[in-house]
């Protein structure tokens, strides 16, 4: 919970200081994200995007998850030890993904988490 409101002042200061609006915050997970994120985002007024699994795979795709990166996104939430099977997500694939999103677009907000 601590950690995700650090992400959303981060970005609200950072938006307020541009002039920007900063009432629409959102975070990306997996549809397989522990409960804690869901119940952050209820709590902290952010919006929740899931990346939703598919047969077979049932961790977060790191190119969906940086398709729904917006300039709104605090953080993506990867999971290491999934609550369906235990499997960790690809934690180094997502953060190159998103660097590379972040240099093309100037956001550099969507931080892994």
């Amino acid at each position: 919970m601590l950690a995700g409101l650090a992400f959303k002042r981060k970005w609200q200061n950072k938006r307020k200081a541009l002039g920007l609006p900063y009432d629409k915050p959102n975070i990306v997970t997996g549809a397989n994200v522990q409960v804690c994120w869901e119940k952050f985002a209820r709590y902290f007024e952010v919006e929740l995007k899931e990346v939703k699994l598919r047969e077979g795979y049932y961790v977060m795709d790191p190119a969906k998850a940086v398709e729904m990166v917006d300039e709104n996104t605090i953080c993506v939430a990867a999971i290491l030890g999934s609550t369906l099977n235990g499997e960790f997500e690809d934690v180094k694939h997502l953060n190159d993904l998103l660097t590379e999103k972040n240099k093309q677009t100037g956001w550099d907000n969507a931080d892994p988490c």
